[in-house]
C-alpha cells in the first residue's frame, strides 16, 4: 500500500514541474522577445504625414474637386500654452501622462481584452506618447503589428526627449477637426483667439475634439460635446488641476461655426462642393485618417452633376 501511495504522488509532483517550469519558459521567452523587440526598433524621422499637406478628393472621372488642409498647420511653444489647456488635453487624453513610461500597461491590457471579444483591434489604449508616435512616425493602420512598434517607440521617446517636449509635439501634430491640424490653429478655428489666450472653459472644448473630432463637433453635435467636455472639467478636478469652485463656474463658451474662424483652411468650396468634402472628411476622421495626410480621396460623385 505503502508502494502505491508513492507512485501515485510522483506524476502529481512531475506534472506540477512541467506546468512550472513551462510556464516559466514561456514568461521568459516573452520578456527576452520583447528586449529583442525593444533593442531593435529605432526612433525613425519624422514622416511626412505628421507636416500638413493637401488632401486632394476627386470626383469618380479622376478630376479635383478639392484640396484640403494644405499647411493648415502653426506650431506652438510648450511655454506659450496656458497650463490649465495643457491640463484640460491630460484631462482627456492621459492624466499619467508625466509619471508613466510612454506607455499604460493597464490601458494595454483594457485594450487586449476589447480586441479579444471584438475579434480585431477596435481600442487602442494609447497614451499620448502612444498617440504622438503613431501621427508623427507611423501611419493609421489598424494592426497589432502596428500597435507593438508604437510602444516600443513611444517607451524609446519618454528616455530621450524630456516630457514637456513630447506634450508640445503632440498638440502640434494632434488633428481637432475641422481641418485644423495642431493646437494653434485649432484654437483660431473654434474660438478666433490664438492658443494662449484660451480659456479653462475654451481649452476643455478643444481637448474634447481629440477623440473623435467628427463625431463631437460642437456645431454638429452639441449635446454629445458638452457632455464630453463636462466630463474633462470634472477630471481636471479629480486630478486636483482645477479648483471645485472654479469647475462650478464654467459656462460652456460660444463657438465659431464652421468655416467661419481666421484658422479655417481657405478651400474656395462652397455649396454642395463644401457639403462633399465635410462628408468625406467625417468619414476620414472616423477611419482613423485625420484630413491633412495627403490623401487622395476618389468619390462616387459625378462631375456633370455638380455643375
Amino acid at each position: 500500500m505503502g508502494d502505491d501511495m508513492t507512485m501515485n504522488r510522483f506524476p502529481n509532483v512531475n506534472l506540477k514541474r512541467v506546468l512550472l517550469f513551462g510556464v516559466g519558459g514561456s514568461l521568459l521567452g516573452l520578456v527576452l522577445l520583447v528586449g529583442v523587440g525593444y533593442a531593435l526598433t529605432d526612433i525613425p524621422d519624422v514622416n511626412e504625414s505628421a507636416a500638413a499637406s493637401a488632401t486632394r478628393i476627386l470626383y469618380d472621372d479622376g478630376s479635383e474637386l478639392g484640396r484640403v488642409g494644405a499647411e493648415n498647420r502653426v506650431p506652438v511653444e510648450i511655454k506659450d500654452v496656458p497650463v490649465h489647456v495643457q491640463r484640460a488635453v491630460l484631462a482627456a487624453e492621459d492624466r499619467g501622462f508625466y509619471t508613466e513610461p510612454g506607455i499604460s500597461p493597464k490601458g494595454i491590457a483594457r485594450a487586449l481584452l476589447t480586441n479579444v471579444r471584438g475579434g480585431g483591434v477596435q481600442q487602442g489604449g494609447s497614451t499620448i506618447t502612444q498617440q504622438y508616435a503613431k501621427n508623427a512616425f507611423l501611419t493609421s493602420e489598424r494592426t497589432y503589428t502596428r500597435k507593438v512598434k508604437e510602444a516600443f517607440i513611444a517607451l524609446k521617446l519618454t528616455r530621450s526627449v524630456e516630457k514637456d517636449q513630447i506634450l508640445e509635439d503632440y498638440l502640434n501634430t494632434i488633428y481637432f477637426g475641422r481641418q485644423a491640424s495642431g493646437l494653434e490653429v485649432a484654437s483660431q478655428t473654434y474660438f478666433g483667439v490664438p492658443a494662449a489666450q484660451l480659456t479653462v472653459a475654451q481649452g476643455a472644448v478643444l481637448a474634447s475634439s481629440i477623440r473623435s473630432p467628427a463625431s463631437l463637433d460642437p456645431s454638429k453635435h452639441p449635446e454629445d460635446a458638452k457632455a464630453r467636455w463636462e466630463n474633462i472639467l470634472d477630471g481636471m478636478v479629480e486630478e486636483g488641476w482645477l479648483d471645485p469652485g472654479e469647475r462650478r463656474s464654467q459656462v460652456y463658451p460660444p463657438v465659431l461655426g464652421i468655416g467661419e474662424g481666421p484658422g479655417a483652411a481657405n478651400n474656395d468650396l462652397s455649396g454642395p462642393k463644401g457639403h462633399v468634402v465635410t462628408a468625406v472628411l467625417e468619414e476620414l476622421s472616423d477611419l482613423g485618417y485625420p484630413g491633412d495626410r495627403g490623401l487622395v480621396v476618389t468619390t462616387t460623385i459625378n462631375n456633370p452633376a455638380q455643375d
